[in-house]
């Protein structure tokens, strides 16, 4: 905030007490304290919780593992496909079949070892698939 915003919200009733030494307070706790968790919970929106959140968070996970099924779950993975859709001039073939593109649907969903192991976390995770840019 500049000086001149906090000068014109000063109400002009304000007599400055000399005696009185200023301290800062952190409004968004109740005891006046700042912490990251209460800057984060003021800055962030909270949604509610997707149903595949406790299969990527949980206690004792691994950061680059649960980052990368993050994005996976949210299908912003960098396939070929999308790549593609971002003017870069690649090789759209799966490097594993090269078949068919590489997309998000072909890696997860349509390979047979890859189909089979999401089977598996869906199931164990009691999570019914989401199907991106449907509905």
């Amino acid at each position: 905030m500049a000086t001149r915003e906090i000068v014109a919200r000063t109400p002009p009733t304000l007599i400055p007490n000399i005696a009185i030494l200023d301290s800062v307070r952190w409004i968004l706790t109740k005891d006046g304290k700042f912490s990251a968790n209460s800057a984060w919970q003021a800055l962030r929106a909270a949604l509610p919780m997707v149903p595949w959140a406790k299969s990527v968070w949980f206690p004792h996970h691994v950061p680059r593992w649960a980052f990368i099924e993050w994005i996976t779950f949210m299908g912003c993975l960098s396939t070929k496909d999308r790549l593609l859709s971002w003017g870069m001039g690649i090789d759209a073939n799966c490097v594993l079949c090269l078949g068919a593109m590489e997309s998000h649907e072909h890696l997860f969903f349509e390979r047979p070892f890859s189909k089979e192991v999401w089977k598996m976390v869906l199931t164990k995770n009691q999570t019914a698939r989401i199907v991106f840019g449907a509905g």
